[in-house]
């Protein structure tokens, strides 16, 4: 196995994480459980994908890495079926700029 396929697989993870941290922070706050796991997944889906197709493509298995995490862990999310907290509807919940501009123009 390549160590430049773990690397790839690794950084697509961390990819993921920061990406999904950024979107989700402001509604569920940061978790470092929750930010570590994407690439954990990712590493062991890049690691099977390296050993299994024997390639030097490390954007093709990144892109499996990177698809493999996505699927397993929304599917997972989906069978707990645990509401995130981006979701809750509260009264502290920020709705956005374009609703407060609604309100103060009284539209």
């Amino acid at each position: 196995m390549n160590v430049l396929a773990i690397i790839s697989a690794l950084f697509i993870g961390f990819v993921t994480a920061a990406l999904g941290a950024i979107k989700d922070s402001p509604y569920e706050g940061f978790k470092p459980l929750t930010f570590f796991r994407s690439p954990a997944v990712a590493l062991i889906f890049g690691s099977i994908a390296a050993f299994i197709f024997e390639t030097t493509n490390f954007i093709l298995l990144a892109c499996f890495a990177s698809v493999c995490e996505r699927v397993s862990i929304e599917t997972w999310k989906a069978i707990i079926g645990k509401k995130p907290g981006k979701f809750n509807w509260g009264k502290n919940r920020d709705r956005g700029w374009l609703l407060s501009l609604f309100r103060k123009l009284k539209l």
